[in-house]
C-alpha cells in the first residue's frame, strides 16, 4: 500500500476537529501547501447570531471545504485514484489500460500452472468496475466447465491469488473483506 493511500485512510478515520488540526499542521509545516479560500457565495453567519439551521449550513459548508482540502493533499497518484484525487477501483491509466487488463497482466507474471491461470482469468472476468468479485464460486466453476473442471477449493485458492494482486483490496466480495485485504497489506 502506498504511503499516500495509508495517509488517506488515516485521514478519513479522524474526527472533524482532529482533521482540522491535521490540515492546519500540514499547512504550517509545508510551505508548498496553501489553504484554498472559500468561493462560496453565501457568507458564513457568526455562530452567536445564527439560527440552528444557519449553524448547520455553516458546518456543511465547512465540511465541504475540508473534504476538498483532503482531496487536494490526498492520494492523487495511486493506481486506484486514476489521478483524480478520488480513491476507487474505476481503474484506467493514461495508456488506456483497464482494471481487468492490469490484473490479467499481473496474473501472467505469476508462476502458475495452466489450470490455475485459466481459473484466475475467469475470476478477473467476474470482477466489476468497482473491483468487487460479483460471481460466487459455483458460478465461476460453471463458467469454466466443461473446458476446465475446477473444484471449489481450486477456485477459492485462485481467488486468493487474485486478491494478492495490485491494487490492494481487489476481488473482495464485500466492503468488509476489501478492508481486511487492505489491512493485511500492512502485515506483508
Amino acid at each position: 500500500m502506498t504511503p499516500q493511500l495509508q495517509q488517506a485512510i488515516r485521514l478519513l478515520q479522524l474526527p472533524i476537529m482532529d482533521l482540522r488540526t491535521e490540515i492546519q499542521q500540514a499547512l504550517n509545516e509545508n510551505v508548498m501547501l496553501e489553504a484554498e479560500e472559500s468561493l462560496s457565495s453565501e457568507p458564513e453567519i457568526p455562530a452567536e447570531n445564527a439560527t440552528p439551521d444557519e449553524e448547520m449550513a455553516n458546518v456543511a459548508a465547512s465540511d465541504d471545504r475540508e473534504w476538498e482540502d483532503i482531496q487536494r493533499i490526498g492520494p492523487s497518484d495511486s493506481p486506484r485514484s486514476g489521478g483524480s484525487g478520488e480513491t476507487n477501483f474505476d481503474y484506467e491509466d493514461h495508456s488506456g489500460e483497464t482494471l481487468q487488463d492490469h490484473l490479467l497482466w499481473q496474473l501472467e507474471l505469476e508462476p502458475l500452472d495452466d489450470k490455475t491461470r485459466t481459473i484466475g482469468q475467469a475470476i478477473v472476468d467476474a470482477i466489476n468496475d468497482d473491483g468487487y468479485l460479483i460471481d460466487d464460486v459455483e458460478t465461476i466453476r460453471t463458467t469454466l466447465a466443461p473446458d476446465v473442471l475446477a473444484t471449489h477449493e481450486e477456485v477459492e485458492a485462485a481467488i486468493q491469488i487474485v486478491q494478492a494482486l495490485d491494487p490492494a483490496g481487489i476481488c473482495a466480495r464485500s466492503i468488509s473483506e476489501c478492508i481486511v485485504l487492505q489491512l493485511n497489506m500492512f502485515d506483508a
